[in-house]
């Protein structure tokens, strides 16, 4: 090898954290290229969280060494420290990585230095590995990142436009700028980018050793994820930052800002000239006390500099970036105004009057009028800064409101507090990364004495912090034992924040440790949940919503509220500056001490400053806390001296808070009511004297309700949702959608004349939602795709190239009627309808199909965005057609306001908008119901079923390829006269896979009946149970499907639109199959509208493929030739010859429907001059719906089922599992109760119907607890079966956030 010359290092480097600070703000090079004079604040604060997190990352890297054993630390090289009697230079490290990197050998390096001009990058892993066949070397560069990342959410990465998600960016700009630098000096290299991150999706196997690091590279909980298409985005695009009005090309900036750094400090500072904004909110170089009188702050330079402002001036004057959680238009407007101090604001900034009420533009609905919203609580912190006439004390108080809150309290009150860790890398065999560890709890309780005053005293608490030990079990038993007695005797418990309720419903859920409880010790801490009977009062909450206190900069955080709010009470100050409170850990200790001037010091300082005396480790806040924890678990060598100190620590950690969220819980909510006998909450009586507050001045006061909705106008929820424009618009990625897609660009192709298309699909990928039995008849796909170059006939080779998946063909077709003594009785295949006949048909997973459609669809042109929920239809602006959808709004909480990840909708428009969401897709029924589409199509009532399905692996000598069987009668008919329409089916898929179900029609009639628990009754049947010996169940899933046929079909097409698949109900209820249908339907529907874009003059000019956007003066017309060439086709034949069956299963029971079947089968083929009309309802004349169906309780039968084996039946929280469902607990519930329904669960669905929906609902989502509703929206899994059996349909099924809900890989 040639002697490599040594490198001489230039004065500065740009690093990738160099180019991380400039992107938010390019200033930041001045300071951060000048540490002798600029302050960072994080090297001059002791934060124990940003430590805490420091140190997970550090750990996280460490586990991931471990994961290639044969890796090179650059660096480490001790012989040459002993030759040189120094560490090695930057010039050293860059020499060493390029010899290593340049040698012929595969080698992984870790904390490599390379460098091309100005430009020096030190990657977490590069991993080369020779070319094969003359190929270019291939050198990965792994940047290892502790951020959670969820191997089954893919999508998550990009938003909806195909940009980068706000949450990643910074680490693909990490990654992006380390590419370019290895790319550059290395040319001859093929380098490609990748993020190592733990995967939520995985459990850790075994346990750590002592360095905190897994045994075995299979036992690895981290993920591969190449990023390379995300890198070119970057490093091939524009990027814009503070300071500039246009994007500039990344290479061009960061070569600029490498030149910048190397100039003198006066010419850095002039090429880099101040610029003031939103970003200034987060500055790292601001200092808001004298911590560091020998250095400057940034911040104050940058605002001095832009405003004229002096560092002197500003403590008086505070700065509009300190405004209450601001928007960034909102800070942006402030400054471009010249606003630059809260003396230069007014209340018509906020949007309200100048007394805090809003203004008429910013009023919004009643029922939250007695909460302080966002706008208001700004207002406050102003008003508060800049006007002195008023004590600096002041509190301020929604009155009503908080009294209605406070009715629903009852004694003796208790407040909890969790102690949690989430580590990036578990401590426990089992756990995913970042899963909750619940290690401890403090619990006080706040009663009255006989004679009426007030008594605080600590309950009880626990603590589990043994090495290699899981809490989260014990602890769920100790929370019981603690606080049972709320439920069974009465009380109420309160937390700081939705913390607690979060964690706990999230153990809950979780088996492994609910497993240790009975179910009335699940049912008692399921009641403390938001939901539950006795729901936990989130304080946090009731202080945004109801309290402002002065000094606490408009945060309702606890840390930010003890002090002022303990200040501005005298009473306070006289309880707890009284040596009174005592526990295990507090003998009468002081926890209110003043300062020189008479204020309250932080009782946080105080309790360290207490730790600090005692010699003991301080914990003052939770960030600290978890770091302990840490301590305590991966030190196995830590002397029992300093083990003791930490774990008494922690328990004064965590009574102190528990004690001081009392303290200022009492100052705010005593005031709530003057004469109520628990106006004084905790200490005494203080209402007189906060009333006698009155000489604050009138217009600070809020004299009335506000709207917490009705922000200021620039609320992000409220802002214009970006627009992306195609010729065709498809609502759901199953066969339907995919096949017009498909069949449009194949449409393109040969006609030349090119359509955009794009297809939006609410699952996390392509294929996540799809569930269906299979059976598949290939007529309709073999079809669509002999239209490709390569023609339709290999298919099934190539789905199991694609997809791993087998298409396997039938070869043995049985149907059997089962009894309910373990007989059964075989139909003759001759004797059963031709529509049964499964020869020719191939037994396949539908959701592994549509991902190779998918696959397909993307080739040819297709845009498709998975994990992107449609959530409103729009229309024009006279509501006669329909213009494109609206995707959901992403990052909104429970509570309604936008979160840190928050991403507006997106408006996809079109000239043409195809719906094909499956049976009951939410946007499909609003549009049918809006158009009258059934009416107009002189269709009936749609009816369902519901299919419950479960894939299983079994041993190779029980494997019967090719397999069908169907059954009737047992479990759901006992007789001929049964009207419970239904049956099962059980198919054997290559490999070794044993597809069953058991589908139910939902128009049964006892509301005591629970299709879960007859499924797995049905498993259990002598002729059924065989096919499962020695096997093992993979998945679970539910989905409902039209039933109601020819009969039910709507008009199909509007202005605008129309109707595909199951949103039409296209589905041979007879057959037991619709996939065929809804292919067809859509290659139908591709035709129909291509034809119909692209004819007339000048269409190719027309198109948005053309023009890049929909004309708005172009008329969105109605293309009824594809409701025509429907009914022209096989489609409408298949249906139209089983036309009356379903109606006669209704009307006869399972022996009459069977003989009119045979009949219409096999003799009048659907030519019968007659129609059996759908059952009417109570009222004459109206449609009976499957909801309407339900008979009073007190008219049926109660069914005892058996208990689940665990081994071929299972309960249903264990199948749930298998369905891979997940939503974000914190979102707005997608499953809401109509308004004007609301009483129909307590009062007629439990009374009447004895809760029927805590059966029917395959996913246990719907439970009563103390006669009241529980909705446990989480574990959803998109069946729409509520949205149809509900006693008067009270549910409105809504879409969550897009990519949750169930993950199917088989189904």
């Amino acid at each position: 090898m040639a002697h490599l010359k040594r490198v001489e290092v230039p004065l500065r480097y740009l690093t990738k954290s160099l180019v991380k600070k400039a992107l938010s703000c390019p200033r930041k090079l001045v300071y951060a290229t000048n540490p002798g004079t600029y302050a960072h604040k994080f090297d001059l604060e002791g934060d124990p969280m940003r430590q805490h997190l420091s140190n997970e990352g550090e750990r996280f890297g460490e586990y991931c060494k471990r994961l290639f054993p044969l890796g090179v630390e650059i660096g480490k090289d001790a012989s040459f420290e002993r030759r040189n009697n120094a560490p090695m230079s930057e010039a050293d490290l860059i020499d060493e990585t390029k010899r290593l990197l340049m040698d012929e050998e595969p080698i992984v390096l870790f904390e490599g230095a390379v460098r091309h001009g100005l430009l020096f990058a030190r990657p977490d892993v590069l991993v080369k590995t020779a070319g094969e066949n003359n190929n270019q070397t291939e050198l990965k560069i792994i940047e290892v990142k502790s951020k959670s990342w969820d191997s089954r959410y893919p999508h998550k990465m990009l938003t909806l436009k195909n940009s980068i998600s706000s949450t990643f960016l910074p680490y693909i700009q990490d990654i992006a700028f380390q590419t370019l630098v290895l790319r550059s000096a290395f040319p001859d290299f093929r380098i490609s980018s990748w993020l190592m991150m733990p995967d939520r999706a995985k459990k850790l196997k075994g346990t750590l050793d002592k360095k905190g690091m897994t045994q075995s590279i299979d036992d690895s909980v981290a993920s591969l994820v190449n990023v390379d298409d995300l890198v070119d985005k970057i490093v091939n695009g524009k990027v814009s930052y503070p300071g500039t009005k246009k994007s500039q090309h990344f290479t061009t900036i960061v070569s600029t800002w490498s030149e910048i750094i190397n100039k003198e400090r006066s010419e850095i500072e002039s090429s880099l000239s101040s610029t003031i904004g939103s970003q200034c909110m987060s500055c790292e170089y601001r200092l808001k006390d004298s911590s560091n009188k020998d250095k400057l702050s940034g911040f104050d330079v940058c605002w001095y500099e832009a405003t004229g402002i002096k560092r002197e001036d500003m403590g008086h004057n505070q700065l509009v970036a300190d405004i209450y959680s601001p928007t960034q238009r909102t800070l942006n407007k402030f400054l471009n105004e010249n606003k630059h101090t809260f003396a230069d604001l007014t209340a018509i900034d906020f949007g309200l009057h100048e007394d805090g009420t809003l203004l008429e533009v910013q009023k919004n609905k009643a029922t939250s009028q007695h909460k302080i919203n966002n706008s208001q609580r700004q207002w406050l912190q102003v008003q508060s800064a800049t006007q002195r006439t008023h004590s600096r004390s002041s509190r301020y108080f929604m009155k009503k409101g908080l009294e209605s809150e406070m009715d629903r309290w009852q004694y003796p009150l208790h407040l909890i507090d969790f102690e949690t860790i989430s580590p990036a890398l578990p401590y426990f065999s089992g756990m995913s990364p970042y899963d909750i560890i619940c290690f401890q709890f403090s619990h006080h309780i706040v009663d009255k004495n006989h004679d009426g005053k007030l008594n605080i005293r600590h309950q009880s608490e626990f603590i589990h912090t043994t090495p290699g030990e899981c809490p989260n079990g014990p602890f769920l038993k100790a929370l019981f034992n603690a606080l049972a007695c709320v439920v069974s005797d009465g009380g109420t418990v309160f937390c700081w924040s939705s913390h607690e309720a979060t964690v706990l419903k999230s153990i809950l859920s979780s088996p492994e440790f609910s497993a240790s409880l009975s179910q009335h010790e699940v049912d008692t801490l399921s009641a403390l949940l938001p939901e539950g009977s006795h729901p936990m009062i989130d304080l946090f909450q009731l202080a945004k919503d109801y309290f402002y206190v002065d000094g606490s900069g408009g945060s309702s955080s606890i840390k930010r509220l003890l002090r002022p709010t303990m200040n501005a009470s005298a009473e306070l100050k006289t309880f707890y500056g009284a040596p009174t409170y005592n526990s295990n850990n507090f003998q009468n200790f002081q926890w209110c001490q003043l300062d020189e001037s008479d204020n309250v010091i932080d009782p946080y300082d105080i309790l360290s400053r207490f730790d600090t005396d005692k010699d003991r480790s301080a914990i003052a806040v939770g960030g600290a806390a978890a770091a302990a924890y840490h301590e305590l678990q991966s030190k196995s060598d830590m002397n029992e001296q300093d083990r003791c100190n930490i774990h008494a620590s922690l328990l004064r950690y965590s009574r102190r808070v528990n004690i001081g969220s009392l303290s200022a819980a009492g100052s705010q909510f005593t005031i709530a009511a003057q004469h109520r006998p628990y106006s004084s909450l905790l200490h005494g009586n203080w209402c007189n004297e906060l009333c006698r507050e009155s000489a604050v001045p009138s217009n600070i006061l809020l004299k009335r309700g506000f709207s917490d909705d009705a922000s200021s106008e620039d609320s992000s929820t409220n802002q214009p949702r970006e627009a992306m424009h195609y010729d065709v618009v498809i609502v759901g990625g199953g066969p339907a959608g995919l096949a017009a897609a498909i069949r449009l660009k194949q449409l393109s192709s040969e006609k030349g004349i090119d359509l955009s298309v794009c297809v939006l699909e609410k699952g996390s990928e392509v294929g996540s939602h799809i569930l269906s039995g299979n059976v598949f008849d290939p007529k309709a796909l073999e079809e669509l795709l002999s239209h490709n170059e390569d023609g339709g006939d290999k298919w099934t080779e190539a789905l199991l190239e694609s997809q791993g998946s087998h298409a396997t063909p039938v070869s043995e077709d049985s149907f059997l009627v089962l009894t309910e003594s373990g007989g059964s009785y075989r139909i003759p295949n001759m004797l059963l309808p031709s529509q049964l006949h499964n020869h020719g048909n191939y037994i396949i997973s539908l959701s592994k199909l549509v991902r190779y459609l998918g696959e397909m669809a993307e080739g040819l042109g297709v845009e498709i965005y998975p994990g992107f929920a449609a959530d409103e239809v729009l229309y024009s602006d006279d509501h006669k057609s329909v213009r494109g959808v609206a995707t959901k709004d992403m990052g909104i909480s429970k509570d309604g306001e936008a979160k840190d990840t928050f991403e507006r909708g997106v408006e996809l428009l079109g000239r043409q908008t195809l719906f094909a969401e499956g049976a009951r897709g939410s946007c499909s029924e609003s549009i049918i119901s809006k158009y009258n589409l059934r009416q107009k199509g002189g269709a009936s009532m749609q009816h369902y079923g519901l299919g419950i399905k479960e894939v299983w692996e079994i041993p190779e000598e029980n494997f019967k390829p090719g397999f069908v069987q169907h059954t009737l009668g047992y479990p759901l008919q006992s007789s001929v006269t049964d009207k419970v329409y239904g049956g099962s089916f059980l198919y054997h898929q290559e490999p070794n896979l044993v597809l069953c179900g058991l589908v139910v029609g939902l128009d049964y009639e006892n509301p005591y009946l629970n299709p879960y628990k007859e499924f797995q009754r049905w498993k259990t049947h002598p002729a059924i149970k065989s096919h499962f010996e020695g096997g093992t169940c993979i998945q679970y899933g539910a989905r409902v499907l039209n039933e109601g046929g020819y009969h039910s079909l709507p008009k199909l097409t509007f202005p605008g639109g129309m109707l595909l698949g199951c949103s039409a109900g296209f589905l041979n209820a007879v057959k037991i199959k619709g996939s065929h249908c809804a292919i067809q339907s859509g290659t139908i529907a591709a035709e129909s509208v291509y034809n119909s874009l692209t004819s007339g003059e000048n269409a190719e000019e027309k198109t948005v493929a053309s023009t890049g956007e929909v004309d708005p003066e172009q008329t969105l017309v109605e293309v009824a030739q594809y409701a025509e060439s429907m009914e022209k086709s096989w489609v409408y034949d298949e249906l139209r010859e089983v036309r009356n069956c379903h109606e006669a299963f209704s009307r006869w029971g399972v022996g009459g429907g069977l003989l009119y079947t045979g009949i219409a089968a096999h003799i009048t083929k659907g030519k019968e001059p007659w129609t059996l009309p759908s059952p009417v309802g109570s009222n004459a004349g109206e449609s009976k719906t499957d909801s309407k169906a339900t008979k009073p309780a007190k008219e049926c039968k109660p069914i005892d089922y058996p208990a689940p084996d665990g081994i071929l039946t299972f309960d249903l929280l264990t199948n749930l599992q298998r369905s891979g469902t997940y939503h974000d607990d914190d979102q707005p519930s997608h499953l809401r109760i109509k308004p004007e329904l609301a009483a129909i669960p307590e009062s007629t669905s439990l009374q009447v119907y004895a809760a029927p929906e805590s059966r029917f609902c395959p996913a246990g989502v719907y439970e009563y607890v103390d006669e009241k509703l529980v909705i446990n929206a989480q574990n959803c899994i998109h069946c729409k079966c509520c949205s149809i059996k509900m006693p008067a349909e009270y549910i409105n099924w809504t879409v969550p956030e897009g990519g949750g809900g169930p993950q199917y890989q088989v189904m």
